[in-house]
């Protein structure tokens, strides 16, 4: 990881895009094609594929013509959202078929991973070492991992992501045969009940074009677009 003034990017040794990136940015207009450079090389010495944010507060504000000329390429467009969680009732419809729970051992950890790869429509050959660093985020409570059991089986997860005063909501994701059944609304839904009961007041997130209109229902609001780069 390295963080300062002009940027910050985490590189975890997983060949994974979602697991290594460039979150922020501040770099002179004269100086970007030559630091983007520079961060690149840096994830290619070692293999890695990555991806960059560009969100309202990169610097300069043409970030994105500037990474397409360095041969990034955009992969999503999407609205980044927030809730005031004062604003969230203290009940949720929740089938009775649907058991929702937060992750407590290693163990239901395993069962967390493959749900969440195959609902982002990821490769699960990297499933051994992303549990080894989500477990290692668990323990230390830097994440809060939730997943959904329909029926007994593994169907739907989300994760909490507290941190600067806010909270995130990431990796909502439900298989494909047990959509449009709420369990995404419901796990979803699990996560920002206990973000507020820490004492939260702000939760955010990106959301996707299948998530908009569950965040929406939620009373989440859109306040900007990110682009997202590989």
């Amino acid at each position: 990881m390295r963080q300062n003034q002009n940027v910050f990017w985490v590189k975890s040794g997983i060949p994974l895009r979602a697991s290594n990136g460039v979150f922020y940015n501040n770099f002179e207009a004269s100086k970007t094609g030559n630091k983007i450079e520079e961060i690149k090389k840096e994830f290619q010495s070692e293999g890695l594929p990555f991806m960059w944010w560009a969100t309202p507060s990169s610097r300069p504000q043409n970030l994105g013509d500037n990474l397409e000329k360095q041969g990034f390429k955009l992969f999503a467009h999407q609205p980044g959202m927030a809730l005031q969680l004062n604003d969230l009732g203290d009940k949720f419809p929740i089938s009775k078929n649907l058991e929702i729970k937060k992750i407590e051992n290693e163990n239901e950890l395993t069962d967390w991973i493959p749900v969440a790869f195959q609902s982002f429509g990821m490769d699960l050959s990297c499933k051994e070492m992303c549990r080894e660093l989500f477990n290692n985020n668990r323990l230390d409570k830097s994440y809060f991992y939730y997943i959904g059991y329909l029926k007994g089986k593994p169907v739907t997860v989300s994760l909490l992501f507290p941190g600067a005063g806010v909270t995130g909501i990431y990796w909502v994701g439900t298989l494909a045969d047990a959509r449009k059944q709420g369990a995404g609304e419901a796990i979803t839904f699990k996560a920002l009940l206990e973000a507020k009961k820490m004492g939260y007041k702000l939760a955010t997130l990106k959301a996707s074009g299948l998530g908009f209109p569950i965040y929406k229902k939620f009373g989440f609001m859109e306040y900007c677009k990110m682009k997202f780069y590989s």
